[in-house]
């Protein structure tokens, strides 16, 4: 059974990146704090970098987050089905190889002709080994379904 993830992060990166926003965004809070109180001067200079480590924070612990959650979308196949969970698709979605009528390989794309229906996949983030090893299998259902 192959596996593929569609959307590849390294997960120590994400990780890594999370701790060290986080770490920034407490820096900021700490500033902003050490700033208010300050007695006298000119806050503006001290509150706008504080605000600046805060919103940059926010923002990479949001981007790192989102990084992680696309890691659970993927592709897995046998000889007998493939199984995926697709963007913007809550159910895994399982597709015994009898079923498949059509298959349409493009470049960074296939499409899935069932009874019924079409499931189109998007490979753009793929690396070149898991593109090739994808389309070969479909090339494989393609081939069996033309000599039918």
């Amino acid at each position: 059974m192959e596996k593929i993830y569609l959307k590849k992060s390294y997960l120590p990166f994400s990780i890594a990146a999370i701790i060290i926003s986080a770490a920034d965004m407490i820096f900021g809070i700490h500033l902003l704090i050490k700033e208010s109180n300050m007695p006298s001067g000119d806050k503006t200079e001290g509150i706008m970098q504080a605000a600046f480590f805060i919103l940059q924070g926010i923002i990479f612990i949001i981007w790192s987050s989102i990084y992680l959650y696309n890691r659970k979308y993927y592709i897995r196949w046998t000889e007998n089905e493939i199984e995926m969970l697709l963007p913007g698709s809550k159910n895994i979605i399982i597709i015994p190889v009898t079923e498949i009528i059509a298959a349409d390989v493009r470049l960074f794309e296939i499409e899935l002709s069932l009874t019924g229906k079409t499931i189109k996949l998007d490979l753009n983030s793929l690396n070149d080994n898991d593109l090739i090893k994808i389309k070969s299998f479909i090339g494989k259902i393609k081939a069996e379904k033309e000599k039918i």
